[in-house]
């Protein structure tokens, strides 16, 4: 793997292949804490509505869009059980 930081994103690259890099906004690195720290995407949403001085149902709305691409993506995926 290799990483770096492409205007505001974080780019990685998985140098096994030749598909380029991915690159993760603010949004997606909110997702993957919130996600993994407390299994919802509820932090996230605290922290891009304080981050962009937004009304919560506009930070959720842009969260759960961005967590949707995440999954289309496979980069996310439910719980077991969920």
């Amino acid at each position: 793997m290799q990483w770096g930081w492409q205007a505001h994103w974080l780019a990685v690259e998985d140098t096994r292949t030749e598909e380029g890099f991915l690159l993760f906004g603010r949004e997606d690195l909110e997702i993957f804490h919130s996600v993994s720290t407390h299994g919802s995407l509820d932090q996230a949403v605290v922290a891009n509505t304080h981050r962009r001085s937004v009304f919560p149902s506009a930070a959720r709305a842009e969260i759960e869009a961005a967590a949707s691409d995440l999954f289309r993506a496979g980069l996310l995926r439910p719980a077991p059980g969920q």
